[in-house]
């Protein structure tokens, strides 16, 4: 506006030289407007979720790909990622008579309305037996962060049934040798301890139950760390166990219980770099590792399907939920694997990042038009001239220079990693060598 209206030569009482000053101004601004960015941005992000949901992926936010894209640490809970999710009962140890613990085992398992998959595979080993004998005082439920469930039945006492660390804590050296061997195996390990009041607790019975790898598991790890992301195990089961299900996944690394986790927030953010494995975590730590890990510099992808995965998956940067998750989990979820496939992951991170990295070469061609013309207006406004184009002639120029090769690149397939947010990429993507052959091209 100064240099068509005020240093101009222009006599503006004259119409069409009045009609110039107000035409070269209002170029000049509708040009500095990159208005291809928001359409080709708009587009690219459409395509990814598009392809994404012919991966039986279903995308909950649009602007998730780009969280997808930069993610460097994704965490995952052992059972129904790395393992196929479906328990079996593999042996029974009894210390205590059988018929008597198999009644009260499916009386417990008749109490339990929202049965996990570890007591589906109860159900399916242990017959209904007398059950309707019972008569019952109280009953507590299955809770993630005890880790059991117990029941009182009139005149026979408490029965609790649950994590072996957590209800057998007082046993036989016998006892002891056979959890030792059942961790040596991958087992994972419940316990039925009974005790009256006033009196000691007793061992009952250990249940073994197993869980197979997936198949393609291994490949899907050796994936990720070809790629620079790093894998966090974070389980409910005994620590043990799970990092002998991960070795056989190829996934051989240190691991940590509850009880080992510091309290203090900076000695937590240290071990959770020494460690890859977390055992017999609860959905308040599970918060708390992803925290710290965000605390790095990281940016975390979570993988849940139950409701003890809720405040991890809030907390994360790319939450993922599994399609027979709890819907509570879902709808925290950015991303739902409709078909429960851990191995569609490698596709889900590749197309994220060729979407934000084609955004990224599309949005610094359509800046640097933008700095081209700033430049140029400030060149004009020293020497004194007006400006020469009109905005016919810009768009023109767009279309060739800008338009057509943008909507080219935004289909390219770019898959390198990408660590910086997008928006801050954007501010550091104009090199001065890009802006020194703007200028000589001016």
């Amino acid at each position: 506006m100064l240099n068509q209206f005020v240093f101009s030569s222009l006599n503006l009482s004259v119409i069409p030289q009045r009609k110039m000053a107000i035409v070269g101004t209002s170029t000049t601004i509708t040009s500095l407007i990159p208005e291809g960015l928001v359409l080709l941005t708009s587009v690219a992000l459409a395509l990814g979720v598009i392809k994404l949901s012919q991966m039986d992926v279903l995308t909950q936010e649009l602007s998730a790909i780009e969280t997808l894209a930069r993610v460097d640490v994704l965490c995952l809970d052992k059972t129904g990622t790395i393992t196929e999710g479906q328990m079996n009962v593999e042996n029974v140890l009894y210390y205590n008579d059988k018929a008597e613990t198999n009644d009260i085992i499916s009386y417990i398992i008749s109490l339990d309305k929202e049965q996990n998959s570890s007591m589906e595979a109860l159900t399916k080993y242990f017959t209904s037996g007398q059950q309707n004998t019972f008569e019952l005082v109280s009953y507590q439920p299955f809770s993630s962060e005890t880790k059991y469930q117990s029941v009182e039945i009139k005149n026979k006492g408490n029965y609790i049934l649950g994590a072996f660390d957590l209800v057998a804590k007082e046993v036989t050296s016998k006892q002891k040798a056979d959890i030792e061997e059942a961790l040596e195996k991958g087992y994972r390990i419940l316990a039925l301890s009974h005790n009256v009041l006033g009196e000691k607790s007793q061992l009952l019975c250990l249940i073994f139950l197993k869980d197979r790898p997936k198949k393609e598991a291994k490949k899907i790890l050796e994936y990720f760390e070809k790629q620079g992301t790093q894998i966090k195990i974070i389980s409910g089961d005994h620590p043990k166990t799970v990092s002998l299900i991960a070795k056989e996944v190829g996934l051989e690394a240190d691991y940590i219980g509850l009880s080992e986790l510091p309290e203090s927030e900076k000695e937590l953010q240290e071990v959770v770099e020494e460690k890859t494995i977390f055992g017999r975590i609860t959905p308040e730590r599970k918060r708390d590792i992803i925290a710290a890990l965000q605390a790095n510099g990281h940016t975390v992808g979570m993988i849940g399907d139950g409701i003890n995965d809720i405040l991890a998956l809030k907390k994360s940067d790319c939450p993922i939920a599994l399609g027979s998750g709890n819907e509570a989990t879902k709808s925290v979820a950015q991303f739902i694997l409709l078909k429960n496939d851990f191995s569609v992951l490698p596709n889900i991170l590749k197309e994220g990042r060729k979407v934000i990295n084609n955004i990224t070469r599309v949005a610094s061609m359509n800046l640097l038009r933008v700095i081209y013309i700033f430049t140029l207006t400030v060149l004009l406004l020293i020497t004194r001239h007006l400006f020469p184009l009109e905005s016919i002639n810009l768009m023109m120029m767009g279309i060739f220079t800008v338009g057509i090769p943008s909507a080219l690149l935004v289909l390219e397939k770019m898959k390198k990693e990408m660590k910086m947010i997008f928006s801050k990429k954007l501010e550091t993507t104009l090199s001065l060598r890009e802006l020194l052959l703007g200028l000589l091209y001016l």
